[in-house]
């Protein structure tokens, strides 16, 4: 079963102690009785209760692999197609460490953001940190079903900065830049995967 976002979101007040008697009571017998929605209630506490006792730590890969998951299964639809000729995907964001109620704290040292994307047949997951003088270190590594190099275009959308062009051998690209919105375009052959907004920091 998909879950839609206002069960994650009431999942997630429920983890934190937030909604009223009535509200939780109902809750938890939805719980008992939805095998999915129950493990998806133990993801949720179990992430709660690790960023209580550890507010400093950094989150393990397997807990942002299962936030991203619980994310993803809450918005269905995620491909937006747009094909003819080229070949252009949209991708959807899936997971931002700074805006997601369920893992709002998980970040890395030094307010480090984890922010990831998905479309059909490739995932882009960004690592942004600040470096100093007003800019941010942005790494991105992007899982794709097929091999291959991509070419990244960063587009600043205020249009203050020229688009900024990276190869991104293996999927693995970084580069710095100031604060700003950005959109993304990942191009390998006749595929083109548009990614926006990209928020920095």
């Amino acid at each position: 079963m998909t879950h839609q976002r206002s069960d994650i979101e009431q999942l997630t007040s429920l983890a934190h102690g937030e909604l009223d008697e009535e509200a939780a009571a109902a809750l938890r017998a939805r719980i008992d009785g939805e095998p999915t929605l129950r493990q998806s209630y133990k993801s949720i506490l179990y992430a709660v209760r690790f960023l209580a006792a550890e507010p400093e730590s950094e989150a393990s890969a397997s807990a942002v692999s299962a936030a991203k998951k619980l994310l993803r299964e809450s918005r269905p639809g995620l491909i937006d197609r747009l094909s003819d000729g080229l070949r252009q995907i949209v991708a959807a964001l899936d997971f931002d460490s700074r805006l997601t109620p369920a893992v709002a704290g998980i970040r890395g040292a030094g307010g480090t953001a984890q922010v990831a994307f998905s479309c059909e047949g490739a995932d882009l997951d960004l690592e942004i940190s600040p470096s100093g003088e007003d800019t941010w270190l942005v790494e991105g590594q992007i899982d794709a079903d097929e091999g291959g190099d991509w070419t990244v275009t960063i587009v600043d959308a205020g249009g203050s900065s020229p688009d900024l062009s990276l190869d991104a051998n293996d999927g693995a690209f970084r580069t710095k830049l100031p604060a700003g919105s950005y959109e993304l375009l990942l191009r390998r052959g006749e595929l083109e995967i548009k990614v926006s907004p990209v928020q920095i920091p």
